[in-house]
């Protein structure tokens, strides 16, 4: 009897102390993975994409976690975190690295992303994290991809002692991302071919009365060399001289009527791929080769200002390089319109607003320091004084 007695008083002490632990321990093992929980030895890492739901691009952000394992050369050993990012949509041989426009959140020798954060010290020389922890919250917006389109994103996140800069533990995470925006390599491809059809386009001014104007040339020629002098392998230099200047060659042939189709294309495509400062620079190269054949006639007019509406430029800001880049004793005939910025489209309200903000412009510098300067002025409000008279007899006629 008293050992049946025994027996069950040993049965409720273990299910009145032992058992409470039980879901506990079971619970706890269930937060690490199984292959951790049966050697914990690495560290995981994965990242979640949020905000996609939001129209605003701001709000897209790759939120990096880790858990499991780290160990440390010692207990209480002090670390930081590293998070890297690469592009291995094409290869993953070949991984290619995605840039910061943050300064902060590059490498040191580099634009290349790089985020390090300090996170404190270790209590262990074997610390495991059982649950997820967010290391890092990297706004989509600060990245620059190689190319537009799906991406497959490859973060390296890494844990690393401050004393000895030693890596402690590191994991890799992937993630698949659709960029909407053109990547780096997408742009310097595009600038490769801006500059190609920039050259097109002012060739077509060098022609004058069935000739080539070796002026005019001259120009484009030393705006080649200068975009050549820009790289710096040899092989590149000459590849994209021969490039430049095929594009060159071939423009001599595209002036007549029968071409004009195909300069229409040149525009179509520099205003779809071409920044807006590569296509003001293509503006600016055309006029300073229309400048160096000293003679603009009409066509060349209407030529410069269909190119400029086909580019998608402002016209006052076109209006401005004409007046800066054209002397006035250079047109055949005088086209006051072209040289004020008058349009066809412009209402006569509109025209005498505009004229009346030429007038303040060209007046304020009757008083500037260089003699040229003065001297334009003194031209272009002459010019002015002509058309607001002209226009005030048609205000007078209605």
């Amino acid at each position: 009897m008293l050992e049946v007695i025994l027996i069950l008083l040993i049965l409720l002490v273990w299910l009145g102390w032992v058992q409470p632990w039980m879901p506990r321990f079971i619970t706890n093992k269930q937060d690490i993975p199984a292959h951790q929980s049966q050697r914990a030895s690495n560290l995981h890492c994965r990242v979640e994409l949020t905000g996609t739901d939001d129209l605003s691009e701001e709000a897209v952000v790759f939120e990096v976690k880790i858990r499991g394992l780290v160990s440390a050369p010692s207990d209480e050993c002090e670390v930081y975190v590293q998070v890297l990012i690469a592009d291995v949509a094409e290869d993953l041989s070949e991984p290619k690295p995605v840039l910061s426009t943050v300064r902060q959140f590059q490498m040191e020798d580099s634009p290349a992303f790089c985020f390090q954060s300090h996170i404190g010290k270790l209590p262990n020389r074997q610390t495991i994290l059982s649950n997820w922890t967010t290391i890092a919250q990297i706004r989509a917006n600060f990245l620059r991809f190689p190319r537009k389109g799906k991406r497959t994103l490859k973060f390296v996140t890494s844990v690393i002692s401050v004393a000895q800069d030693q890596q402690l533990a590191c994991s890799v995470a992937t993630i698949d991302y659709q960029n909407n925006k053109a990547g780096y390599i997408d742009a310097k491809e595009n600038q490769n071919r801006s500059e190609i059809l920039t050259a097109r386009l002012a060739g077509v001014l060098c022609r004058q009365a069935g000739r080539v104007n070796e002026s005019a040339t001259a120009v484009i020629i030393d705006w080649i060399s200068a975009r050549i002098r820009l790289l710096t392998s040899k092989d590149e230099q000459a590849q994209r001289c021969r490039e430049l200047e095929k594009s060159l060659q071939d423009s001599f042939g595209a002036c007549g009527p029968k071409k004009q189709p195909d300069i229409d294309a040149v525009c179509r495509e520099m205003a779809e791929t071409a920044t807006i400062i590569e296509r003001y620079e293509a503006m600016e190269l055309c006029l300073q080769t229309a400048a160096a054949t000293g003679s603009i006639n009409q066509d060349q007019i209407v030529f410069l200002s269909g190119l400029a509406n086909s580019l998608g430029l402002d016209q006052d800001k076109f209006l401005a390089m004409v007046q800066k880049i054209l002397p006035l004793d250079i047109y055949e005939k005088q086209d006051v319109r072209f040289i004020l910025g008058i349009t066809d489209q412009m209402s006569l309200e509109q025209i005498r607003r505009k004229l009346s903000r030429e007038y303040r412009k060209w007046n304020a510098r009757v008083t500037h320091p260089d003699q040229a300067t003065r001297a334009q002025a003194g031209r272009m409000l002459a010019i002015i004084a002509e058309v607001r008279a002209e226009y005030a007899e048609k205000t007078c006629t209605v």
